[in-house]
């Protein structure tokens, strides 16, 4: 007779209490309010020395970065990061919200969310109506709103001050950087950047910041992650509280970003 299996070991049996959660007061956008942070759930406890903790990064750019002939007046670059130990559990909930959608207003799981698109003025978009859209994003920015295991930042240039892709490229670098060190992402001694196609890159994504990044910043379809569909959210979402299309506005929806404020590191001018 064989053998019964040996017990799994403690450390996976053992459940991690979840510490609790609590942000200081906002501050004057741009600045960094001081955040004290619990372990998540899903992450063991911080193990100092360690070089394999990293958080994903995704980011998405709105608006272009062109200074003739452009119809924006703004150049910005946003996202968010996600511990790699939490990457499975948002993506879960991103399924989720997928199906909630596709079982109450029809939207395809494979039809790509690009919120330009999604929130414009097309009265039928996807088969859908604008309100119905709308009612779509206002679910997603509430389950976003409710996942402590992200952090949501953006950059905005004024184009009046030139190179808006060079100083949002650098200033993000600079700023990513910066939250590693001081903690912000958590237990995470890397960064992985993700970003969507660009038909430019800035200058400082093309060369090498092994003192806090894996690699470089790498390029991907957004087509193909739900992860880079929420960047382009948050980036066209931060782009409404400047310059709000109409029904947006009339909607009263034009600073849903302010939903994401307590898990915010910044929407920063540069």
């Amino acid at each position: 007779m064989s053998a019964s299996p040996p017990p799994p070991p403690e450390a996976a049996t053992r459940h991690l209490k979840r510490l609790p959660l609590t942000f200081a007061p906002r501050t004057a956008r741009g600045a960094v309010p001081t955040r004290h942070i619990g372990n998540s759930a899903n992450r063991p406890p911080k193990l100092k020395g360690t070089g394999w903790l990293m958080h994903f990064i995704y980011l998405d750019e709105s608006g272009d970065p062109g200074l003739t002939n452009s119809p924006t007046k703004h150049y910005i670059l946003a996202g968010f990061g996600v511990h790699h130990t939490d990457w499975h559990e948002i993506d879960r909930k991103l399924l989720d919200f997928r199906s909630w959608a596709q079982e109450t207003y029809g939207l395809a799981p494979t039809h790509e969310i690009h919120a330009a698109e999604f929130l414009g003025a097309a009265n039928i978009h996807c088969g859908l109506r604008r309100e119905q859209r709308l009612l779509i994003i206002r679910r997603l920015i509430g389950i976003l709103s409710l996942c402590d295991e992200l952090r949501f930042f953006g950059w905005i240039a004024h184009k009046d001050l030139g190179e808006p892709l060079q100083r949002v490229g650098g200033r993000s670098m600079t700023d990513m950087e910066a939250w590693l060190k001081s903690d912000q992402f958590r237990d995470s001694r890397r960064l992985f950047i993700i970003h969507d196609e660009m038909h430019q890159k800035p200058s400082s994504w093309q060369h090498d910041h092994h003192a806090f990044i894996i690699g470089r910043p790498v390029a991907m379809s957004s087509r193909q992650s739900r992860q880079l569909q929420v960047a382009d959210l948050i980036a066209y979402l931060l782009k409404q509280t400047l310059q709000p299309n109409r029904y947006l506005k009339e909607q009263g929806a034009h600073n849903m970003i302010r939903r994401l404020n307590d898990l915010s590191l910044g929407w920063i001018d540069v």
